[in-house]
C-alpha cells in the first residue's frame, strides 16, 4: 500500500509527509502510520479522526492504455483541494 498525504490537508495545514509516499510491505501487519514535518512556525496538532492520509492498494497486472480526445464526466467533475470532504 502507497500512503500519501490528502491533498485538501496539504493544502491548508504546515504539515508534510516526511517520505513524501509511504509504502507499506504487504507482508506488514501492524498499525500504519504516518511521519509528519512540520514547516511551519506554529505547533500542528492532528486531532482524532481527522482524515490526513489515504492509502492506496495497487495490484500490479498488465494494463493497456486508450488515448482519447476528451474526458468522460465524473461525479465529482472538476472539484479540487477538499471537494471530497473532510
Amino acid at each position: 500500500m502507497k500512503l500519501f498525504m490528502r491533498s485538501s490537508y496539504g493544502a491548508h495545514r504546515k504539515l508534510r509527509l516526511s517520505n513524501c509516499v509511504g509504502v507499506v510491505d504487504s507482508s506488514y501487519r501492524g498499525e500504519v502510520k504516518g511521519l509528519f514535518d512540520n514547516i511551519g512556525e506554529m505547533p500542528e496538532i492532528i486531532e482524532k479522526g481527522e482524515r490526513f492520509l489515504q492509502g492506496m492498494i495497487e495490484r500490479n497486472i498488465d494494463v493497456s492504455f486508450e488515448e482519447v480526445s476528451t474526458l468522460t464526466e465524473t461525479q465529482r467533475g472538476d472539484g479540487g483541494f477538499g471537494s471530497t470532504g473532510k
